[in-house]
């Protein structure tokens, strides 16, 4: 029911929209229209977020309803824009600067209040100023290059068009934002915050502080983030950890290793409520061992100290030493019910080793010590050694764990061999053991004494060219016997081929008789030799 000049119109600018070359305005004091654009266009739009303009691109036009879709240069996107609340992008920035900045001279030669003037020039600037915030919605502001917003409403957001590219998990944690705000903070920023990325600021650093102060570390992550703008919660968890590594936080609930890396305690159990000393709070497989302190916490449990060691978790292969001096390699870990409170605890099937004060008990082991250290010794070298004594295996309770060491096996020399392996017993024990983690090589026989490389090298190549003599010899011994049988198989065989006297005269006899019957036959026949 359109009249038809409006169905012409619509015609020419469907016409236009389809061979991309729209009709543009020649005369700038007449109305803009929405012919006067085409997707792609660059045009400056008013956001209904705040009523300012933005730079953005035309991504559709609605010539019924002459209204557009924009999508701005700084990622947000709207639909539905009207064509008053557009403007074209006719000029430069530059030539636009250089513009105000002569109208601004010429005002003030004439005797003009130059911020009256530009009001007067850009009266939406001052409207915005002096625009009121309704409360109960959330806008958001943007400058020239960062993006600062506050929250928006989830329909505004989807409306809007915000959501555009979000992730499944984000677009589900932001509608249960309201309920649990941690969970959407730890990961994401409000809609159109840009993430800040790098080193914090020193203004960051000090709204760290100040929200730390205020809600302390054990509020959420994602809840502590939402006072400091542009970060997010799993970036002030680096953060925090950062600062107990440099030493500006102190926090009993990490550890620091060897390295100077912070971890966070885990799985702490808590004790049920009970008297003074009624019971253990459970230590099970995996988490940090400590030593009693000997007082109680506020449940009545006992208390443990983090082990001053490197390695602060024990696994199979671990060294540590007992509180009554032993070195035990630890060969298993298991739980086992302890006696005297009925519960089950952490024990360790380990191999004993002693310290290197046991040296000095066996025989020789005194003097072999003191020759050594006159002449090798040196200043890097640490005096707490052990030597491998016995391979006998016990079971030890992990509460016992005094420290834990740093052992590295010395080669053997040759390398082991299973035929070998009782000169290896008779002349070679490991010492390898340092607290200051210096490895220390020290070899020494059963009765202590030194041995070095070239005398076990010598011991072991005797033992290994007396076993190949010996070897030789049954060898040799077996080949003799094997000629001897193979002449004594020949002989019997000759002398079975040679006849006896008997065989030779019954032959004879044979033959001569067997001459007569040829020379009887000859006879008979008339004929004659």
């Amino acid at each position: 029911n359109f009249s038809k000049r409006k169905k012409k119109q619509i015609e020419n600018i469907n016409s236009d929209l389809q061979t991309k070359k729209p009709k543009r305005s020649k005369s700038k004091g007449l109305k803009l229209k929405a012919s006067d654009f085409a997707e792609g266009d660059k045009v400056q739009a008013r956001w209904s977020g705040d009523g300012t303009f933005y730079s953005g691109t035309i991504t559709k036009i609605n010539v019924i309803e002459e209204n557009f879709n924009i999508k701005f240069d700084d990622g947000d996107s709207e639909e539905s824009i009207s064509l008053e609340n557009i403007k074209k992008v006719n000029h430069s920035k530059k030539k636009c600067q250089k513009k105000r900045k002569k109208d601004k001279e010429k005002e003030n030669r004439e005797g003009e209040d130059p911020e009256e003037t530009e009001d007067e020039q850009y009266p939406e600037k001052k409207d915005q100023e002096n625009m009121a915030l309704p409360d109960d919605k959330y806008v958001v502001r943007h400058s020239s290059h960062i993006v600062k917003c506050k929250r928006l409403r989830l329909d505004q957001a989807l409306s809007q068009g915000s959501t555009e590219g979000w992730s499944e998990a984000r677009i589900k944690a932001y509608k249960t934002r309201e309920s649990n705000p941690n969970a959407y903070y730890y990961r994401f920023n409000d809609p159109g915050e840009e993430q800040g990325k790098g080193k914090w600021k020193e203004e960051e650093k000090l709204l760290f502080m100040e929200r730390l102060k205020e809600v302390g570390p054990d509020a959420g992550w994602g809840i502590f983030s939402m006072k400091i703008p542009g970060r997010v919660g799993y970036q002030c968890s680096n953060m925090y950890r950062h600062l107990i590594e440099q030493g500006e936080i102190k926090d009993d609930n990490y550890l620091i290793d060897e390295k100077g890396k912070a971890h966070f305690l885990k799985n702490k159990d808590k004790q049920k409520s009970g008297k003074k000393g009624g019971g253990y709070a459970r230590v099970t497989l995996g988490i940090k061992l400590g030593k009693s302190t000997g007082k109680f916490g506020k449940c009545g449990e006992p208390t443990y100290s983090v082990l001053r060691a490197a390695a602060s978790m024990f696994k199979p292969g671990d060294f540590a030493q007992l509180k009554n001096g032993i070195v035990a390699e630890i060969r298993e870990i298991f739980e086992k019910t302890d006696v005297e409170t009925n519960e089950p605890r952490p024990h360790i099937l380990a191999r004993k080793f002693v310290p290197e004060a046991e040296l000095f008990r066996a025989e020789g082991g005194k003097e072999a010590h003191e020759r050594f250290f006159e002449k090798k010794r040196s200043k890097s070298l640490a005096v707490n050694e052990v030597v491998e004594t016995s391979f006998n295996s016990f079971v030890v309770d992990a509460r016992d764990i005094e420290t834990f060491c740093k052992i590295k096996f010395v080669p053997r020399i040759p390398k082991p061999d299973p035929k070998s392996m009782l000169v290896y017993k008779e002349v070679y024990v490991r010492l390898y053991f340092d607290a200051d983690e210096k490895v220390l090589l020290r070899r020494v026989n059963m009765d202590g004494k030194l041995v070095s490389k070239s005398i076990l090298t010598r011991k072991v190549a005797d033992v290994r060219r007396e076993r190949k003599m010996k070897e030789w010899e049954v060898q040799e011994k077996a080949r003799l016997a094997i000629e001897a049988e193979q002449v004594a198989e020949m002989s019997e065989s000759e002398s079975d081929d040679e006849a006896g006297p008997e065989e030779e005269s019954e032959y004879e006899k044979q033959r001569a008789q067997q001459v007569q019957a040829n020379l009887q036959k000859l006879k008979d026949l008339g004929l004659s030799l």
